[in-house]
């Protein structure tokens, strides 16, 4: 084998090293874009202080699991907002993000109380501009459209309901985003 090697000219032997980085080149940017739009994570914002009404208009967190789950399945990162209030108003008493978490099956980190005297409104709208994500609610943020003009896309609020067992979601399933940290 070696010797078929030899034989080979100086100028073929540039050539095929060429080819070889150039093949290198081409492998490691397929491989780039794979790999960051394969762990690029989408995700979904629940106001849950609104979908915990969805079901007979009493506060329950059926409603957000399914709508959790729902976004799970889609692929996306539920992170859910509650007012400050959501502990009284199911358990009579204040109940934070960690208990919150375990109700839900989510990590901490996906789940947030307001704080107190403060509606979650403004975290959620913030998060969802940063993010480009969506927001799952059947509130429509009028007094916030100033503020987050990419509110105005029709894609950005995702509406629903929740009855026979299951949870429906309008402009469903998610669309890629929106340009939210652009527009606000």
């Amino acid at each position: 084998m070696f010797e078929t090697l030899q034989g080979i000219s100086s100028s073929a032997w540039i050539l095929m090293i060429i080819l070889g980085c150039v093949a290198v080149v081409i492998l490691a940017a397929i491989w780039a874009v794979l790999y960051r739009r394969g762990s690029k994570r989408r995700y979904v914002l629940v106001d849950g202080s609104n979908v915990m009404y969805w079901r007979d208009e009493t506060p329950d967190l059926t409603p957000v699991k399914a709508v959790i789950d729902l976004i799970r399945r889609h692929g996306a990162v539920p992170v859910v907002w509650f007012d400050a209030n959501v502990g009284y108003l199911i358990w009579d008493r204040y109940r934070g993000d960690q208990f919150l978490a375990t109700q839900l099956g989510l990590p901490s980190r996906q789940v947030n109380v307001a704080p107190k005297g403060t509606p979650a409104d403004q975290p959620i709208l913030e998060a969802a501009s940063l993010l480009g994500a969506q927001v799952v609610t059947n509130d429509k943020f009028r007094d916030w459209v100033g503020a987050f003009p990419f509110l105005r896309d029709r894609d950005v609020l995702v509406g629903g309901r929740y009855g026979a067992g299951r949870v429906q979601l309008r402009n469903w399933p998610p669309a890629q985003g929106h340009e939210g940290a652009k527009a606000a």
